[in-house]
């Protein structure tokens, strides 16, 4: 299964700079990553389908990473060393996550007329058991 990090984070990108884009925010994007730990490529693709958007796609996997640490993930270089815990992917998460859902706007259906008169067209849908206006025109 492939683990591949092209660098070229976009989050309205191709497939593949979304995916650098997921493994940039999430701080997952160290190949020397502990054997077994490492985030593959099909599960961010999978991750990206769930989501509505990169930030959240990004706190999903940051989650992931979290459960995946096993307590403690460090590294060192020379005489520095750094050591992530799975709160540290924990924070991430939530710091991306309220991130994401600042991109998310509500939406309340049937609010437009050009989408009342879409429905209103749609043959497939299934009517309600009554309607406005269903007795204008009956004789009283």
């Amino acid at each position: 299964m492939p683990w591949t990090y092209g660098g070229d984070p976009q989050a309205g990108g191709t497939a593949a700079q979304q995916r650098d884009a997921v493994r940039f925010l999430a701080q997952v994007n160290d190949s020397a990553a502990k054997p077994g730990s490492a985030i593959l490529d099909a599960e961010i693709a999978f991750v990206l389908a769930e989501e509505p958007n990169v930030y959240c796609a990004a706190a999903r996997i940051a989650e992931v990473a979290a459960g995946r640490t096993g307590g403690v993930q460090s590294k060192s270089i020379g005489g520095l060393a750094i050591t992530y815990g799975a709160q540290h992917y924990q924070d991430l998460a939530a710091a991306l996550r309220r991130r994401g859902s600042a991109y998310q706007l509500p939406s309340a259906g049937g609010l437009s007329v050009s989408e009342k008169d879409a429905v209103a067209a749609d043959q497939d849908l299934v009517r309600p058991g009554f309607m406005r206006g269903e007795f204008d025109e009956v004789a009283g």
